[in-house]
């Protein structure tokens, strides 16, 4: 839809329908987690949530240099980078376990012990983290133009971007260890 958008308003207004679908996906993945791969939740966590972190690096590092040139517009480019959702769907889609096979207990909001300070500082922690990445993301484009440096836009956003790697990575080969136990909090990766 944002590929087909015409004009800034109509374009925002779909940035903001894509923005409702990540806050719907992003919670669910854990519940999806628990009832997929109920033995294996740490190692799967930490699977999709390096899957967040490399989304966006791709697109940033290849858009500008390699795909704008090649489809010869944004709308192109946007259009190009949704070819690989729906193929992430599709596969989903047909590969996903039944759901009526699972014994896992879903998480939801009644299982979050709401009244833990735990569970307000994590969340203070994941609003921070999460507002100096998208605002990083939003602000370094405007600032490179304004400093007549468009040319680095795509390599600092990859790095920008490339940074949190080291980080899914340790994530990944610790997380059996680092995983919650049934009844514990379980919270989603952000």
């Amino acid at each position: 839809m944002r590929a087909g958008s015409r004009g800034v308003g109509v374009l925002y207004a779909t940035t903001m329908l894509m923005g409702v679908g990540l806050a719907i996906a992003q919670p669910a993945l854990p519940t999806l987690v628990r009832q997929w791969m109920p033995s294996r939740t740490g190692l799967a966590t930490a699977a999709y949530s390096s899957g967040m972190v490399v989304g966006p690096i791709a697109p940033v590092s290849l858009s500008l240099p390699f795909l704008l040139p090649l489809v010869g517009g944004w709308p192109g480019v946007l259009a190009a980078w949704s070819l690989p959702v729906l193929l992430i769907a599709a596969v989903i889609f047909f590969v996903a376990p039944n759901r009526s096979h699972h014994q896992a207990r879903s998480v939801g909001p009644s299982s979050i012990k709401w009244n833990s300070s735990l569970v307000w500082r994590l969340g203070f922690i994941f609003a921070g983290t999460n507002s100096v990445y998208f605002g990083g993301n939003a602000f370094l484009p405007g600032y490179l133009t304004g400093a007549v440096r468009p040319d680095l836009i795509s390599p600092v956003l990859a790095a920008f971007n490339l940074g949190q790697l080291p980080a899914t990575f340790l994530l990944g080969m610790a997380a059996q260890r680092l995983e919650r136990k049934s009844g514990h909090l379980y919270l989603p990766a952000s």
